[in-house]
C-alpha cells in the first residue's frame, strides 16, 4: 500500500479515525475542516492509495515563543529588541490505533519537518514548537532532539537543525 500525505480536503473520511485520544479523534472529526477555511491551521492526513480514509493527521501553523524561555545558545542569537521570535506550531500529530508502531508517526514528523524547512525559505521562522498531548508524546518526540521550552509543557526544536535532516 503506497501511503499519500496531502492537505485535508472534504473527500477525506474521517469517521473511523481513532488514535486513542478523544481530543485528538474529536479534533479531526468535528473542528479540522473549519479551522483550515478560517485559515486557523493546515491540517494534513496520511491515506492509502485505495482509498480516502485518514490513517494519521498533523497540524501546522503560525505561532511565537518568548526569546529568553529558550536555551541561552538560541537567546544570544536574538537581537534584544526580539521580545518574541516567530516559529512554526506542530500543533496536533496523531496515527490511527491500526497502525501505531509501525514508523506512521515518524513519517509524519518528517513529512512536517520537510514543510517546514520549505516555508522558511519564504516565510521566516527560527523553532518549531510541538504540543504533545501526554507523556508518551513527549517521549516520541524527544527521540527526534525536540526538548521542552523551560517552564513550559510545549516543546521545541531550532529549525537549523531540523535543515541537517535534509
Amino acid at each position: 500500500m503506497k501511503s499519500i500525505i496531502s492537505i485535508l480536503k472534504k473527500k477525506h473520511q474521517r469517521e473511523e479515525f481513532n488514535c486513542g485520544h478523544d481530543a485528538l479523534n474529536s479534533y479531526l472529526k468535528t473542528q479540522s475542516g473549519q479551522d483550515v477555511r478560517k485559515n486557523l491551521t493546515a491540517c494534513f492526513v496520511l491515506t492509502f492509495q485505495e482509498n480516502e480514509r485518514i490513517y494519521g493527521f498533523y497540524t501546522l501553523s503560525s505561532t511565537n515563543v518568548i526569546s529568553d524561555s529558550l536555551p541561552e545558545k538560541l537567546s544570544k542569537k536574538v537581537p534584544p529588541s526580539y521580545k518574541v521570535i516567530p516559529a512554526v506550531l506542530l500543533g496536533r500529530l496523531a496515527v490511527d490505533i491500526s497502525l501505531q508502531g509501525q514508523g506512521y508517526g515518524e513519517i509524519l514528523l518528517m513529512n512536517a519537518f520537510f514543510r517546514i524547512v520549505e516555508t522558511t525559505k519564504s516565510i521566516a521562522a527560527q523553532v518549531i514548537v510541538v504540543d504533545p498531548i501526554d507523556d508518551a508524546a513527549s517521549l516520541f518526540y524527544k527521540r527526534y532532539g525536540i526538548d521542552f521550552i523551560a517552564g513550559n509543557t510545549k516543546m521545541f526544536i531550532p529549525i537549523e537543525t531540523v535543515k541537517k535532516i535534509f
